[in-house]
């Protein structure tokens, strides 16, 4: 009777922890009545983001405050590494995400790869200059830490979000692109599994590895070879229209566009010389009920709204719980028999 009654408290504890672990890590569905913009890698290049985020008017030309009202933000990862100072362009970013929220608008900012490599340990592509605005490497190493406030941050960064249009466009953004093996997961899967991977320091989690969606490249070539195989079935499992990467630099800095405009790279160059002759402040924008085109480098695809909402690792679990509440019935009533007899 004993093991009876501790196999159900049991079962109750299992079920209570995974609804609220899905709960801490789901966020609201939010309605959307404004224009979505992306932009790729920063690697520590404060310039030209406070130019290409005044080119894409989210920030006061004069102040750097959010001035975007209502509009969506996305940033695919990778602010650290290459460039001199990402710790003062984390800050802003915080600061930016704020003022935001505080306008009715949405800053987010995805976990990238160089981030990984931050709270791992690993400085190969670490700026010599970057320590020194962190206070030094201990104090560099504190402030990535769990238990500092830039690797908090860090480490509740989705790996991926998914814009969901009613009835219509779905797009995905992850920073180097979901093979299908990950895919079938779904979004909200992906974003529990790198949440418990930090809870345990599991940086060997397949997540994090080379096939995984902050490293592998195998879709975005796939798109450029022109077989589009891997990125079809890739949004065939996240039931989504189009997937937005970053991670690779194209060559010709400007935004890719592959497979009938269902992959987009994003990643131009921004952390490099914007002095070189190149355009390396491309961005993408998801404009409602705008007829498509391409200015200065730019791209705005007409993306219409009706009744449209926005989810952020999706508001819906995809996890299974009528196993575990099968088998607690099943306990209940073998400890009943159990009684009978």
């Amino acid at each position: 009777m004993i093991i009876c009654f501790l196999l159900i408290i049991k079962f109750i504890f299992i079920l209570t922890k995974d609804i609220y672990d899905d709960n801490k890590i789901k966020n609201n569905i939010i309605n959307i009545t404004s224009e979505i913009i992306a932009i790729g890698d920063l690697h520590g290049n404060v310039k030209n983001t406070l130019k290409i985020l005044k080119k894409a008017e989210v920030i006061d030309p004069i102040y750097g405050k959010w001035n975007g009202g209502n509009k969506i933000l996305v940033q695919v990862g990778d602010l650290f590494d290459r460039g001199s100072n990402p710790k003062l362009l984390v800050d802003f970013f915080i600061q930016l995400q704020k003022e935001a929220e505080q306008d009715g608008g949405k800053v987010i900012n995805l976990l990238g790869n160089h981030e990984l490599l931050q709270i791992t340990g690993d400085h190969r592509y670490v700026h010599h200059e970057d320590p020194i605005h962190f206070g030094g490497w201990n104090k560099r190493k504190e402030i990535l830490s769990s238990h500092g406030y830039i690797g908090q941050w860090i480490r509740n960064n989705p790996v991926t979000v998914k814009l969901n249009q009613k009835n219509s466009s779905s797009i995905v953004f992850v920073h180097a692109g979901i093979l299908p093996e990950f895919a079938k997961y779904g979004i909200d899967k992906l974003n529990v599994m790198a949440q418990k991977a930090f809870e345990k320091n599991d940086f060997d989690n397949i997540l994090f590895s080379e096939k995984g969606p902050l490293w592998n490249r195998d879709l975005f070539y796939d798109a450029q070879s022109g077989s589009c195989s891997l990125v079809k079935k890739a949004l065939r499992y996240l039931k989504a229209n189009q997937m937005v990467v970053g991670h690779t630099t194209e060559s010709n800095r400007t935004i890719g566009r592959y497979c009938n405009d269902t992959l987009f790279n994003i990643d131009v160059g921004i952390n490099q010389n914007s002095n070189d002759g190149k355009n390396d402040l491309a961005f993408i924008k998801f404009v409602p009920n705008y007829q498509e085109h391409i200015s200065n480098n730019t791209i705005i695809i007409n993306f219409k709204y009706n009744n449209d909402k926005i989810i952020f690792n999706t508001n819906a679990s995809y996890r299974n719980y009528q196993n575990i509440i099968i088998i607690h019935i099943l306990i209940i009533l073998f400890c009943q028999l159990i009684i009978i007899m």
